[in-house]
């Protein structure tokens, strides 16, 4: 029984994760196709209009910020890869040490009889 609540608990987690990694998936694609959009438009002003250099320079700037952002989430999801492993080890472990708890009160009950 107690197992069975620890592997359920596992389950759970691993349904929240992948919505997780779906949507930080989802937040890299729509900050690089951002990034990728601002980058065509400032392509296209320096080659048909050099002088308009507040808004290439400006483009230039939002790309470099969402870059630091890619970069950022990519941090971020690193990190939170590692944590995943470790909650995963210390499930595991509390599934172990909630089975030897069950067995030894079960131990302690046949003593007692």
């Amino acid at each position: 029984m107690t197992s069975t609540i620890a592997i359920q608990v596992i389950v759970d987690y691993k349904k929240r994760k992948m919505d997780l990694s779906l949507k930080i998936l989802w937040a890299k694609t729509t900050v690089w196709t951002v990034k990728e959009r601002i980058k065509n438009v400032r392509e296209k002003l320096e080659k048909d209009k050099p002088n308009a250099k507040d808004y290439i320079n400006g483009g230039k700037e939002s790309e470099e910020y969402l870059l630091e952002t890619i970069q950022v989430i990519n941090l971020l999801e690193d990190e939170i890869t590692n944590l995943n492993r470790e909650l995963n080890q210390l499930a595991r472990r509390n599934a172990q040490l909630r089975v030897a708890y069950q067995e030894l009160q079960e131990e302690i009950k046949y003593k007692n009889v």
